[in-house]
């Protein structure tokens, strides 16, 4: 059996459009960012690590898209250490870690679960390594510039990353068949992972 909880790790206000695809376009909503914790079995998992404890870098893009009211806003209790820690979790105890999507808002806090495997999906990987053109793909936009991991395929369906072991890569490789580092590497992609 699993338990699984939301944790509360930071809010903004949006326009319709994000929420409502063309609609909606002079009402304001809250948006709530929350991180799933799911317990059992051994396992602690999170899926997501929550918005980096510098809200700059994320601000700085979404006023210059939204306007100042578009600005992320956490309480100190929100920060993602103290926000596990009111549920009895530290940062070793995570297991896993499930991003999605591959946003900073998302992966900010990537680097404090160092007993975790990281997990994405195959696909969100090719995407972040391939596609450049929109803003949601800029690379300080995406991840942490600490992002260090091992690449391994999973059942043909998935990343999983590891800091302990160096396993073979059929697909997205840093300069040879190891992987060894992440996204602030130059990575290529072998035909055996171009998407379909």
């Amino acid at each position: 059996m699993f338990g699984v909880r939301s944790v509360k790790v930071g809010e903004v206000e949006v326009p319709g459009p994000e929420l409502f695809w063309m609609s909606a376009w002079d009402v304001w909503y809250p948006l709530f960012f929350q991180v799933v914790l799911i317990q059992g079995q051994g396992v602690t998992a999170l899926v997501n690590t929550g918005p980096p404890s510098d809200l700059n870098p994320i601000n700085v893009l979404w006023r210059q898209q939204l306007g100042s009211r578009a600005e992320l806003r956490r309480a100190p209790e929100e920060e993602i250490v103290p926000a596990l820690s009111a549920v009895g979790v530290r940062p070793e105890d995570v297991t896993h870690i499930i991003l999605t999507p591959f946003q900073l808002y998302t992966t900010g806090n990537v680097p404090l679960f160092t007993n975790a495997e990281i997990c994405v999906s195959k696909k969100g990987w090719i995407h972040y390594h391939t596609t450049h053109d929109h803003p949601h793909d800029a690379r300080w936009n995406s991840s942490p510039s600490t992002f260090s991991f091992t690449w391994s395929p999973t059942h043909g369906h998935g990343c999983v990353f590891s800091r302990t072991k160096t396993s073979s890569c059929r697909g997205c490789v840093p300069g040879g068949p190891e992987a060894t580092t992440g996204p602030r590497s130059r990575w290529r992609l072998n035909q055996s992972m171009a998407p379909s």
